[in-house]
């Protein structure tokens, strides 16, 4: 009876967090409609149609709502530890790569400290915008991908393309010499 009525108040699309105990206190009155946008984004979305890797394939990830997106950027970290605290599912591979596409290399950290996935398409969609600090961030934490150095010498950022070379060459090198280490 106790499980059939948890199961209840827990929200449909969970994300895989439903082992986790959530505060399931009543939100604060401003995080009510940033909640819901963020949930309206996440439903919309359909991932088959939205990421594919082809080369051919070069558009701009999905774009939350404005007054969302201008939410994220006046509260940037605190807001997305609020909304961390009351609904961690939100903040999803959707989110991931729009913090990447705009940029927001210090929200990419919180959630990296918080143990979530980030994702190897979010270094895509940096490199893409010419975010060179998420790009390193992302190397250093091994989201790379090697789709992320097309996408920006497309771009014309010649910055990242340097970067990316550079971390493919020492990535490919310590990999060599990890192999020829291993014990006989």
């Amino acid at each position: 009876m106790m499980l059939d009525q948890l199961a209840a108040t827990m929200p449909r699309s969970s994300h895989g967090y439903d082992e986790y105990k959530f505060r399931e206190e009543f939100l604060p009155p401003d995080l009510v409609i940033v909640i819901a946008d963020m949930e309206s984004f996440i439903n919309r979305i359909n991932p088959e149609e939205q990421y594919s890797r082809d080369l051919g394939f070069l558009s701009t990830p999905c774009i939350p709502r404005s007054r969302l997106c201008m939410w994220i950027r006046e509260y940037g970290v605190a807001g997305i530890a609020r909304v961390y605290m009351h609904r961690p599912y939100l903040l999803n591979e959707d989110f991931v790569i729009y913090f990447a596409y705009t940029g927001r290399v210090d929200i990419l950290q919180f959630l990296h400290d918080k143990g979530m996935y980030l994702s190897t398409f979010a270094m895509v969609a940096a490199a893409a915008r010419g975010h060179l600090d998420v790009v390193m961030f992302l190397c250093d934490v091994s989201y790379w991908h090697e789709l992320a150095r097309v996408r920006a010498s497309y771009r014309g950022h010649v910055d990242i393309v340097e970067y990316l070379e550079t971390y493919e060459y020492m990535h490919n090198l310590s990999n060599e010499f990890t192999c020829v280490l291993q014990p006989i």
